[in-house]
């Protein structure tokens, strides 16, 4: 019993994250992706694949500036071999921007700007909108009444089985309907970013 609880607990909590990311606000919590708050900022022009420097220095310019201090990079795991590439172009050369100085050979900076990059299950197919997303989670409003885990022996009595259940109720979405226009500027801004797909 104390084994199954565990993994129905593992799953409710795997379900809900997807449902705070994918959700399609039917019968489910609205994700971010599919919200209008989400801001997709565009490749770059002739880009087929993968994840450049400025795709995230785009993407961080679009981040509301209050949620800066909270927001998450969430990537597909196959992301990270392209954010271990990236560089700035400095003349001729490049300097890293991912990757310690002692290379591959340290262990990588799990940051970009500042915000720490996690990899998550719940992020899109690599090279497809929503692989790599910078979100502030602080800004998704969520009601939830508390999850119950329950087993019952007298159901299956006469058969020697027990009967274990998960339930949890559970609704969401992102605070901003739309993203909202800067006090000063032209690009409006969202807690809410997403990089478009590249083909």
């Amino acid at each position: 019993e104390a084994f199954v609880f565990e993994a129905m607990r593992r799953e409710l909590d795997f379900m809900l994250a997807d449902s705070v990311i994918n959700g399609s606000g039917v019968g489910r919590p609205l994700g971010v992706i599919n919200s209008g708050a989400m801001i997709t900022v565009s490749a770059e022009a002739g880009q087929t694949e993968g994840v450049v420097f400025e795709n995230v220095n785009k993407m961080w310019s679009r981040l509301m500036p209050s949620s800066r201090k909270n927001a998450i990079w969430c990537i597909n795991q196959e992301v990270e071999r392209d954010l271990h590439e990236l560089s700035i172009g400095v003349g001729v050369a490049g300097q890293p921007v991912y990757m310690p100085a002692g290379g591959v050979s340290s262990a990588p900076y799990s940051t970009l700007f500042g915000r720490p990059v996690c990899a998550i299950e719940q992020a899109q197919a690599r090279n497809t909108a929503g692989d790599i997303m910078l979100c502030d989670f602080s800004r998704y409003l969520m009601i939830d009444r508390q999850a119950r885990l329950d087993s019952s022996i007298h159901l299956r009595f006469l058969h020697d089985e027990e009967i274990l259940r998960a339930l949890i109720s559970v609704d969401g979405q992102p605070e901003l309907e739309a993203p909202v226009n800067p006090f000063n500027g032209t690009d409006t801004v969202s807690s809410f970013v997403m990089l478009d797909s590249r083909s």
